[in-house]
């Protein structure tokens, strides 16, 4: 069975920010100097971009994070299609986990708005560091780091097939010049290309 035919017919697709992540053709980190802002998205993508087609986005979505900042993300599961846990892992760095809960008839909004208004009660204190957390179905995970290491981290859910089609997301944790200096003809990715000959 291909990856393909594992996405719904209805167009629910597994995705972060309403994207589905398009894997770039070099490594981020050491290949940054290449990066031009038309390879890439951040955040969540207007559907009349030109990275959409019939209310779908792909891109290479990378989320900027201040070094010292302190990030907290509140992680909603709204799948109605595999009824399954989504555990999403972070690369590069470790975070503490705030909040999980399960809802009735979910929705981002509801979610969004029980947040704005303090309703998701936060340990704040002694709460559990993980790299890896469950997002339950029908639910929420909130969690909260400090962005401490610089580079390119990459963020997914780690049932591979979702990865594979799109569920991730690459977070850039402080400023090219922050970041370790990539190693002098040090080797280099991009597209293959077949020889003309």
């Amino acid at each position: 069975m291909t990856a393909l035919r594992l996405l719904p017919a209805s167009g629910n697709y597994p995705q972060l920010f309403n994207t589905t992540f398009s894997y770039p053709s070099f490594p981020l980190l050491t290949q940054r100097d290449s990066l031009t802002p038309d390879m890439y998205c951040s955040g969540e993508v207007p559907s009349d971009s030109g990275y959409c087609s019939d209310g779908f986005c792909s891109c290479t979505n990378i989320l900027n994070f201040p070094l010292d900042s302190l990030v907290e993300l509140v992680l909603v599961d709204l799948d109605s299609f595999t009824h399954m846990d989504h555990p999403m892992h972070l690369h590069g760095t470790q975070f503490h986990v705030i909040a999980m809960e399960t809802m009735e008839n979910i929705t981002l909004d509801a979610v969004k708005q029980l947040n704005e208004q303090g309703g998701i009660p936060k340990k704040l204190t002694g709460p559990p560091l993980k790299d890896t957390v469950s997002v339950p179905v029908s639910g929420y995970a909130v969690i909260r780091f400090r962005v401490t290491n610089p580079g390119y981290w990459f963020f997914h859910c780690h049932i591979s097939s979702h990865a594979e089609l799109g569920m991730a997301v690459v977070f850039k944790f402080g400023e090219h010049q922050e970041m370790a200096p990539t190693p002098r003809n040090f080797p280099t990715c991009g597209n293959w290309q077949l020889p003309d000959n």
